[in-house]
C-alpha cells in the first residue's frame, strides 16, 4: 500500500493540484530537449509501478501474500468473521466513537463485497493499457482508474489493519508526506530547467 501511494504522488504532483499548477514546469520541459523523454517516461514509471503494487493488493489468495482478495475470502470462514466482529466491539468499547465503531467491520465487508468490480477497473490498465502508453497521450479515464482503486485499497487496508492486526495506520498523515516530498522534487527539477535555459 505504502509503495502506490509514494509512487501516485509522485504523478500526481507532476500534474498540478490544479490546472495552473506545474504549467512552467510543463512549458519548460517541452522547450528543452531531451526532457519531454525523460518527463515521459517518469511519469508512465510511476504509474504503472502504482498499478502493478495495487494489482498485488487485489491478486487472487498466494499463500505467501495476504492482500485483499485473500481477505475477503478469509470472511468466508465463520471463526475468521466472528474475531473480526469481535475486534470491532473491542474497538467501540475502548473507543472515543463509542458504538459507531462496530461500523469499521460493516464498511469493510460492504467494501470487499466490490473488490471484483474494481480489480476488472484496474487489470486493463495492467495487461495492456499502461505497456502501450510511452507514446501516447495520458487519457483522464486511466488516471481516474488508478485514483479510484488506490482510494479504495486505503479505506479497505486501514479497516483491514485496524480489526485483523489491532494497527490504527494514518494514512493521510503518510499520504501529506510523500507529496510535499514529490513536490520538492518537481520543484528542484523546475530550477534546474530554468537554470539551463538562463543565458
Amino acid at each position: 500500500m505504502l509503495q502506490a501511494i509514494r509512487f501516485w504522488s509522485m504523478f500526481e504532483e507532476l500534474n498540478g493540484r490544479t490546472a495552473n499548477e506545474r504549467v512552467n514546469l510543463r512549458e519548460l520541459v517541452a522547450a528543452t530537449a531531451y526532457a519531454e523523454e525523460a518527463v515521459a517516461s517518469i511519469r508512465i514509471m510511476v504509474a504503472q509501478t502504482t498499478v502493478l503494487a495495487l494489482c498485488r493488493m487485489l491478486d487472487e489468495p498466494k499463500a505467501d501474500i495476504l492482500g485483499l482478495a485473500a481477505i475477503r475470502t478469509a470472511l468466508n470462514n465463520i471463526e475468521f468473521k466472528k474475531a473480526t466482529e469481535s475486534s470491532a466491539k473491542e474497538i467501540a468499547a475502548n473507543s472515543k466513537c463509542g458504538p459507531g465503531a462496530t461500523s469499521i467491520h460493516v464498511g469493510l465487508v460492504k467494501r470487499l463485497r466490490r473488490l471484483p468490480k474494481i480489480t476488472k477497473r484496474l487489470n486493463p490498465l495492467r495487461n495492456h493499457s499502461l505497456a502501450h502508453s510511452i507514446d501516447k497521450p495520458f487519457d483522464q479515464l486511466k488516471i481516474r482508474n488508478i485514483r479510484l482503486c488506490l482510494i479504495y485499497c486505503i479505506k479497505v487496508s486501514r479497516d483491514a489493519n485496524l480489526l485483523i492486526k489491532g494497527v490504527q495506520v494514518c494514512y493521510p498523515v503518510y499520504i501529506a508526506r510523500k507529496r510535499r516530498e514529490a513536490g520538492f522534487f518537481w520543484d528542484c527539477f523546475e530550477d534546474g530547467l530554468a537554470y539551463k535555459k538562463e543565458p
